[in-house]
């Protein structure tokens, strides 16, 4: 929208009306301006797509044996065999058994890095507005969690319910959620606190509507970047549970189990320790990425 600004000229002859194009307004990227963080999310969405067409996508099934061709070379790095990334100690291929894993994997990362973020910003965001004997329990839970060391109570959780998915889900739910409280709680504080709060109560506003409209979207960037950090921890978790027999049982591909069943091979079969330790490293670094690149277009005092 144009401005129209009237221009007086010199020795009293009628003022000139000039017209003065509107600042364009800027769009705002949905894809990030950093190269790697670009590498990063393009890698993210390529895993996620093979994880979900999985069996599309792997070139034989994950669980198929083959003692004939049992630590063949990957013919990627010049080996003789058909197996792009080689086979393990049972002749079974790595690159459908890696495809399958990120299945295990980005289910966990996902679905418990989601629930556990709504369970506690719905926690932090009560906390915080109620306060009073509702703030104390919840925060002092809070407090309690953190003071037990997470490996012990998920032993004696999979002791009691046995290693499975679900298991190892709700056990990651029930213990991520603490920092989305802690942070929800925060922000909370700082947005009650407002200027622009305190009127919306001055004109009536209480209960679930006034948290859904003036709370939840003020904190809603900073939890999201928590999201993506608690994903990739996830994934790390997972892997290591796996790896010490406490994840998903075999004969589930898991890139932690990978990694536990090579320990024996990693003199004469390098490449299968290297296919799944691959995996979670590139997996976990593009979504710890992802996750400084939304931390810095949430960040007004980090813009340029």
């Amino acid at each position: 929208m144009s401005t129209v600004l009237t221009v007086p000229e010199p020795g009293g002859a009628e003022p000139v009306a000039e017209v003065v194009p509107a600042p364009r307004r800027r769009r705002r990227r949905l894809l990030p301006r950093h190269f790697g963080a670009r590498i990063a999310l393009g890698f993210l969405i390529v895993g996620v797509l093979a994880a979900i067409f999985a069996p599309a996508v792997s070139p034989y099934d994950p669980n198929e044996q083959s003692l004939l061709n049992r630590l063949a070379a990957p013919s990627l790095f010049g080996g003789e065999g058909a197996h792009l990334l080689g086979t393990d100690e049972l002749g079974r291929d790595l690159l459908s058994r890696a495809i399958y894993g990120g299945r295990v994997s980005f289910t966990v990362g996902f679905v418990a890095a989601t629930f556990a973020g709504l369970l506690g910003t719905v926690l932090g965001v009560v906390a915080g507005y109620y306060r009073g004997i509702v703030e104390s329990v919840i925060m002092r839970t809070v407090d309690i969690l953190t003071a037990f060391p997470f490996l012990i109570v998920a032993l004696a959780v999979v002791a009691v319910f046995g290693a499975k998915l679900s298991v190892l889900i709700i056990v990651l739910v029930l213990w991520e959620w603490v920092p989305f409280t802690r942070l929800a709680h925060a922000k909370t504080l700082n947005v009650v606190s407002t200027d622009y709060f305190r009127a919306a109560v001055a004109i009536g506003r209480r209960g679930v509507g006034i948290l859904a409209r003036h709370v939840l979207p003020n904190i809603a960037g900073p939890l999201i970047v928590v999201w993506t950090f608690v994903v990739a921890r996830s994934i790390v978790i997972e892997s290591s549970l796996s790896f010490l027999g406490l994840g998903v049982p075999p004969p589930t591909a898991t890139w932690g189990g990978m990694l536990s069943a090579s320990r024996g091979y990693l003199d004469t079969a390098w490449w299968i320790p290297l296919v799944p330790g691959v995996a979670i490293t590139l997996v976990v670094l593009s979504v710890n990425v992802v996750g400084d690149w939304l931390s810095e277009r949430w960040d007004p005092h980090g813009r340029r």
